[in-house]
């Protein structure tokens, strides 16, 4: 089953970047982030500059990993492979999460569920793949996740180690998660010391004698915190900058964040009279008066919007619940614990904000019943409150999706328990035993979805690969219509290497972005801007007026979508107001009628800003 899981994601995944909707080198949307905060520094990295490793490229791990791709594959190639591999890792994010709810309740159907949810979680998926190292974020979750279910399971120093490793590549991969990690490793100290009491599924702790207590789990936070500990110190022997504070200074956080959370917080307090005090002081009285009004952005916004068919997805977690209550029929009430979902969410509710939108209730109600009865998920929201703390704290600022998608990750594990323990309180009503025609009947589910989901995966890889196929064609057209002094200037959700490779032009690739890359002859395969190249003229006009007159000629491609642009804004050089160009046919494609080779012409009267 999980290799089925993964084939299918592997393909669905594969999908949207063959069609370049979003690759390593473009994030889908053209901010433009990943090029100054990992891309730049990677190269540099990959040529010896250790002076690129530090957290202000919101982590240890990610410049590095695609540092060792560049320095393998070399640029253009080491593009592409990293590419494949961010495709991979984004879809192992898929098979953990079932096996993660696997090992919690022993049922495959939960397990499916889970995976087919993040399968479609539409962050997860754009940002595994987009060149961002918040898709390393979800697969680090992801791990932490599982190896604190397998110590669950049983707890050997071997998993603890596991869980450790897992918990400190979330810490040191990206800087937001370092102290929601910390807390994790404190937490599943006793957590897992405690297992049998809120875990059925719990297995001895091996030849291990019970009088060890607490100790048992002691190696968690421990092996963690030197992790955490000798990688920091170890590049602060690098003499970077991001090491102060005899080396720990990572640990102490991002002041310019501190600042601006307080000065948001508290308009009395400006930027140069920020103390650390501030901060504290902010988080300790001024937010949380605020917490209803951010969980209502967070349910809403970070919830709702992403998660597809949201509220029907509350709706199972519900009935899953019912069915777990009613099979507790002799004794129906939750636990003293379970309780304590009782007065947060009364507090909540007296919150308007509640009361007027259905979908905010509705997620306070349900996640409080799955935490009333099913103790996995009381353990799983403990360890997932700092992410959520830590998050409402900083949503007036700067979270966003691809930050909350660890909560959004946390949903899934719920969804996918709460089904799977409801199935076996409805297979020990009935006393369904797991053999012979009951067993196919029970696993026919489960099998009919993997078959589904891998159909659908091969169905959207091949009609990427032949829209693919047919830009490759159009570029192969294109090429007879250019010369050897042609500038091609291109969107960004193209390969500008195979652009250059098919037509042999001048490539300017996202010129309405920037002009992020110009490949020719006397260029790397990345690293040179059109800024670079072409210098600083006084307006985009001048500039191509004096390309004319050098004896070139400028065109312009963008992959089909059904009809010619008229025009193109490019942002080749820094000029305000920015103007706009026609886009004049000169020949016409005849395998796609209505497609035109385009030329850049003059500009048109009205300008954009």
């Amino acid at each position: 089953m999980l290799l089925s899981l993964f084939l299918a994601t592997f393909l669905l995944r594969t999908a949207p970047f063959v069609r370049l909707d979003y690759a390593a080198w473009w994030d889908g949307a053209g901010w433009g982030y990943a090029d100054p905060v990992w891309i730049f520094k990677a190269l540099r990295l990959a040529e010896g500059e250790f002076d690129q490793l530090h957290f202000r490229s919101e982590g240890l791990m990610f410049v590095p990993m695609q540092a060792v791709f560049f320095k393998l594959f070399g640029i253009e190639l080491g593009f592409r492979v990293w590419a494949w591999f961010l495709v991979a890792t984004s879809a192992l994010v898929v098979p953990i999460a079932a096996h993660t709810v696997y090992l919690a309740t022993g049922r495959l159907l939960g397990a499916i569920l889970t995976g087919s949810l993040v399968i479609f979680d539409p962050v997860a998926a754009w940002f595994g793949l987009n060149g961002w190292s918040d898709g390393q974020t979800v697969l680090a979750v992801a791990l932490a996740g599982w190896t604190f279910m397998l110590c669950a399971r049983q707890s050997t120093l071997s998993r603890q180690a596991l869980l450790a490793v897992a918990l400190s590549i979330l810490a040191l991969g990206h800087a937001t998660w370092t102290y929601p990690a910390f807390a994790w490793a404190l937490l599943a100290w006793p957590m897992l010391a405690l297992r049998e009491r809120w875990f059925p599924r719990a297995q001895p702790h091996g030849t291990r004698p019970s009088s060890f207590g607490w100790a048992r789990t002691l190696p968690i936070p421990t092996l963690f915190l030197l992790i955490v500990l000798l990688s920091i110190l170890g590049i602060s022997t690098l003499d970077n900058e991001a090491d102060q504070a005899g080396g720990l200074g990572t640990l102490f956080g991002d002041t310019n964040n501190q600042r601006a959370l307080v000065v948001t917080y508290d308009s009395s307090i400006t930027w140069d009279e920020w103390e650390t005090s501030d901060s504290l002081r902010v988080i300790l009285t001024i937010f949380p008066p605020q917490i209803p009004n951010m969980l209502k952005t967070l349910v809403l916004g970070h919830l709702g919007n992403v998660i597809p068919l949201y509220r029907w997805l509350l709706l199972v977690i519900t009935l899953a619940v019912f069915v777990i209550a009613l099979s507790r029929w002799r004794s129906p009430l939750p636990s003293p614990i379970g309780l304590l979902a009782v007065p947060v969410v009364a507090i909540l509710f007296l919150s308007q904000q509640a009361l007027d939108e259905p979908t905010l209730a509705m997620t306070y109600l349900v996640l409080a019943l799955a935490f009333m009865y099913i103790p996995i998920v009381r353990v799983l929201t403990l360890l997932f409150l700092p992410f959520i703390g830590l998050m409402l704290l900083f949503i007036p600022l700067l979270t966003q999706p691809r930050h909350t998608d660890a909560i959004v990750y946390y949903v899934f594990l719920v969804a996918g328990i709460s089904v799977s323990l409801a199935f076996d309180s409805v297979a020990n009503f009935r006393n369904w035993s797991l053999t012979g025609e009951t067993k196919a009947f029970q696993l026919f589910p489960v099998f009919a979805a993997l078959a589904l989901l891998v159909a659908m995966g091969v169905t959207q890889t091949v009609d990427a690969v032949e829209d693919r196929r047919s830009e490759a064609q159009y570029l192969g057209w294109l090429s007879t219509q250019l010369d050897d002094k042609s500038i091609l200037l291109t969107d960004p959700d193209v390969d500008p290497w195979e652009v250059r490779a098919i037509t042999g032009a001048t490539v300017v690739y996202d010129a309405q972005g920037g002009g992020r890359v110009v490949l020719s002859d006397d260029t790397p395969a990345w690293g040179v801007t059109a800024s670079m190249y072409f210098g600083t003229p006084d307006s985009s006009t001048a500039l191509f007026e004096e390309l004319r007159s050098r004896g070139h000629t400028l065109w312009y491609y963008s992959p089909w979508d059904g009809a010619d642009p008229d025009s193109i804004l490019p942002n080749i050089i820094a000029e305000d107001p920015r103007l706009e160009f026609r886009l004049v046919p000169s020949a016409g494609y005849l395998e796609q009628p209505g497609r035109s080779a385009l030329q850049v012409g003059p500009p048109v009267t009205k300008t954009s800003n």
